[in-house]
């Protein structure tokens, strides 16, 4: 695929499951016998630029926190993992990546289409962790898809596809972010406290009155500001309001990036 350079904002569900039984599990955690397939290992980053500036920008509020290092890659359907056939004649195909050492792992595919029927799994390698399945209703017209994170060195992308739409998906991973720090282990210097609790002097404090500027963008303000979330920026992570009135303006200017290069 294209080398694109992702300076684009994703927002996601905190969707993490620890085996919740009332969604669907993947396939093949139910089949004994299906092959192994062999792990992908990336390159073990280093983190010491990373780190040192960590030091730095994590004092400037206006700076996303980071939590993790961008891998760029090139995998899907037809160039890596394994393909199953299920004998009703459905089809999965599985593939697992090694970040050595790292925390957690999440990813994102620049190239997305699932056809109605299909699924994807994310889960980590003890099974303790699973996202919530996505579908076809996950589909858009950029083919742009980006996930949670999920515990640990190791990552495992499920792809069930149903024998009536064989060859219709497409997938291709185009970033897998290495997570070499978390907001749990800094909570003891209260580094990413601006995380979830602050806002820098050019932020819009969420009880501010923006109607002299805009009154529809008050009135939406007022119907999420009771919500809670985060961002992901490739490996960094920002807070909900920002999210409501930037993400619009980098996606739109990432995806005509996306368009030209095609």
């Amino acid at each position: 695929m294209k080398n694109i350079t992702f300076f684009i904002l994703f927002v996601f569900a905190l969707n993490v499951s620890a085996q919740n039984l009332k969604q669907p599990q993947p396939e093949s955690w139910a089949i004994s016998s299906i092959e192994g397939v062999p792990p992908i290992t990336l390159q073990k980053p280093d983190l010491s630029n990373l780190i040192a500036e960590d030091k730095i920008n994590d004092k400037d509020k206006s700076i996303p926190w980071r939590f993790g290092y961008d891998h760029y890659v090139n995998f899907g359907l037809a160039n890596s993992g394994k393909w199953s056939t299920l004998a009703n004649g459905d089809r999965l195909w599985r593939v697992n990546f090694i970040s050595p050492k790292a925390l957690s792992m999440n990813l994102i595919f620049d190239e997305y289409y699932l056809p109605v029927g299909a699924k994807v799994f994310i889960y980590n390698d003890d099974h303790s962790e699973v996202l919530s399945v996505f579908t076809h209703e996950h589909n858009s017209p950029e083919e742009i898809l980006g996930t949670w994170m999920v515990s640990g060195e190791r990552i495992w992308i499920e792809y069930f596809e149903p024998k009536k739409v064989t060859g219709q998906g497409r997938l291709n991973i185009g970033n897998i972010i290495h997570g070499y720090r978390t907001i749990a282990m800094n909570n003891a210097d209260q580094s990413v406290a601006k995380v979830l609790n602050e806002s820098g002097p050019c932020n819009v404090d969420v009880n501010c009155d923006i109607s002299g500027t805009s009154v529809l963008a008050d009135n939406i303000k007022n119907d999420v500001k009771k919500s809670v979330g985060l961002v992901i920026v490739g490996g960094m992570l920002v807070g909900t309001i920002f999210t409501i009135f930037v993400i619009p303006v980098l996606y739109q200017t990432f995806k005509k990036e996306k368009i030209l290069q095609r």
